[in-house]
């Protein structure tokens, strides 16, 4: 049986949004997001589900350009 896991991890898309996506703040604010994202494909592996398994993720709620956010790297 196959699944999918959903994931919204939306800090490192607000402070590109609000500071910059060359910003260093942006590249710090990504570091515990990678590392979130390494950590599921192990659990998933752990228990045999990776290769049924996927895995979508998120980041920005799209209602960047509503508060005059630029939309585009």
């Amino acid at each position: 049986m196959p699944h999918l896991l959903g994931v919204h991890l939306p800090n490192g898309g607000c402070v590109g949004a609000a500071q910059g996506w060359t910003s260093k703040n942006y590249r710090t604010a990504l570091q515990p997001v990678d590392r979130a994202m390494g950590s599921v494909p192990e659990i998933f592996k752990k228990h045999g589900l990776l290769t049924r398994t996927t895995i979508f993720v998120t980041s920005l709620s799209g209602t960047g350009a509503a508060n005059g956010y630029p939309t585009t790297v």
